[in-house]
């Protein structure tokens, strides 16, 4: 993951709920990895987590990448995106982004 402790960037998430696919517990309390997917393309990274988040949950938080020099420059303020595990468990929309590569 990336040393930046504070997010590369700033999203608004939507977890999808249990029936429509999402997980089926809620979240670790501090960090929570998964793929995020852009364009068909998975990358890894870490939800910065103030509590945990139950299914059907939305959230505006920092995330952080495994390999930013590579995700970053394909995210623009307004980008949306997919949270993976098995399939889609949720979505977003980058707010701010935080670090450049």
């Amino acid at each position: 993951m990336s040393d930046n402790r504070e997010g590369d960037i700033i999203a608004h998430i939507v977890l999808h709920n249990t029936n429509d696919g999402g997980r089926s517990i809620p979240t670790p309390s501090h960090q929570f990895r998964c793929p995020l997917k852009i364009e068909e393309e998975l990358f890894d990274c870490a939800l910065l987590l103030q509590g945990s988040l139950r299914p059907g949950d939305e959230a505006t938080v920092p995330i952080v990448f495994l390999s930013p020099k590579i995700v970053l420059p394909l995210l623009r303020v307004g980008s949306r995106f997919a949270l993976w595990e098995r399939g889609e468990i949720g979505v977003g929309t980058v707010e701010e982004i935080l670090r450049t590569v």
